[in-house]
């Protein structure tokens, strides 16, 4: 992209805006489709954290933590963001590009234009550059001498003859007026152009920057970068519309001024003191338009991210604080009542329906059976073990009658048999 340069003279301001406007639209433009660009190293970035945003989440899963509804909709919510916003030009064009670029100068046409003020309908450059060229002017005329009440003689030259001529008398210049007229000049393109260009630059790298920002939304340790980012946009939009009136105003008060002291030294009349007054006024606007840029920056520091994306991570915190201190609290106290139902106790219910299927109407088992079968053997604390005797150890599972392997004889068969 190819911008003009700046020309001197009366068309220096209507050139150092064009210039200024085209190079940050260029580095905001061609710096984000750089960035955005495959193999490039905010897209290498953007890939890697992606990777990492998967993988935590895999490894939430295998330590037993199920995603609520609400988890999950926002990390898909914010996927989704940051790949549109940080690969896809034609999305972040109008959402981001355009609308701080060209967001301020809509406001202030419709502010400015329905109080009036000039330089409000895109017309800013060009009244700019009006009062540059009458403080220019005003700058070459002088300030002009005081014409005093007495009458003096004076030796002219007139037509190749001296001759003596009485004017009036007039008092020397001061020192202060013409250089005042040169600070008023200086502090007028400052304040106007720099504001302007300070703004319009600060959002070209912003927006060149977006593609690395905005993959910062996926983790909580980097989110502050990405509402940084945001609040920068903000100020510089907040800010711009500022500058924008308060510039208004400017011209507003300077322009018929400026003219009008002009007219005055196109006539030889002088303009002593206001050279003076000129600075003061421009130097009153240049601080005006310094607090209003504070002013804006401020206001834009109130834009926080939504409670929902700073709570997911604090309650998966306290989900996985929960998971490991259940894990390592296996001999918590027996009257804590159990916030989940355990493994043995869902093994010992599918033993009972078991069991009931094969019996058929005999007594049931109960789960504090099967779990006591299971359990390790537990003595009272005041009994005593006789040496030799083995404790009383409940049998296995399954071993508590002996599976019969022969046949069932009668006491009466049996007498039967031996009388054969």
């Amino acid at each position: 992209m190819t911008c003009p340069g700046i020309v001197e003279g009366d068309a220096f301001v209507v050139s150092m805006l064009g210039a200024a406007d085209c190079h940050a639209r260029a580095v905001a433009t061609l710096g984000y489709q750089a960035l955005a660009t495959p193999g490039s190293s905010a897209s290498l970035l953007l890939t890697g954290m992606l990777t990492l945003f998967v993988a935590i989440w895999g490894y939430r899963m295998l330590l037993g933590e199920t995603p609520g509804m609400r988890d999950g909709v926002v990390a898909l919510a914010k996927v989704g963001i940051v790949l549109a916003l940080a690969t896809s030009w034609a999305t972040y064009r109008p959402l981001a590009h355009d609308l701080v670029f060209g967001a301020p100068g809509e406001l202030v046409a419709e502010v400015g234009g329905a109080a009036g003020l000039p330089g409000t309908l895109g017309d800013r450059a060009v009244r700019i550059g009006y009062v540059d060229r009458g403080l220019a002017r005003l700058g070459e005329a002088g300030v002009g001498k005081r014409e005093g009440d007495q009458q003096v003689m004076r030796q002219r030259n007139i037509n190749g003859r001296n001759e003596l001529v009485v004017e009036n008398s007039q008092d020397p210049v001061g020192v202060i007026e013409p250089i005042a007229l040169a600070a008023s000049r200086i502090l007028f393109l400052i304040s106007t152009l720099g504001g302007i260009v300070m703004l319009r630059f600060a959002a070209a790298i912003l927006l060149a920057l977006g593609p690395i920002f905005v993959a910062f939304l996926l983790f909580d340790a980097t989110r502050g970068w990405f509402a940084g980012w945001l609040r920068g946009l903000m100020g510089t939009m907040i800010a711009s519309f500022g500058v924008a009136i308060l510039l208004g105003i400017e011209l507003a008060l300077l322009e018929p001024w400026v003219a009008s002291l002009v007219a005055r030294r196109a006539g030889e009349q002088t303009i002593a003191g206001a050279p003076v007054e000129l600075m003061a006024v421009t130097a009153i606007f240049a601080l005006a338009m310094f607090g209003t840029i504070l002013l804006a920056l401020k206001v834009a520091t109130g834009l926080r991210l939504p409670e929902t994306w700073r709570a997911a991570p604090e309650r998966l915190n306290r989900e996985v604080e929960r998971l490991f201190q259940g894990r390592g609290a296996g001999n918590a106290p027996a009257g804590e009542p159990a916030v989940e139902r355990s493994r043995a106790a869902a093994v010992a219910d599918a033993v009972i329906a078991t069991q009931r299927r094969e019996s058929g109407g005999a007594a049931p088992i109960t789960a504090a059976a099967v779990q006591g079968i299971a359990a390790p053997a537990r003595t009272s604390p005041g009994a005593r073990l006789v040496p030799g005797q083995a404790p009383n150890v409940p049998p296995p599972l399954g071993q508590r009658a002996a599976r019969r392997s022969r046949n069932r004889v009668t006491a009466s068969a049996g007498r039967r048999d031996q009388t054969k």
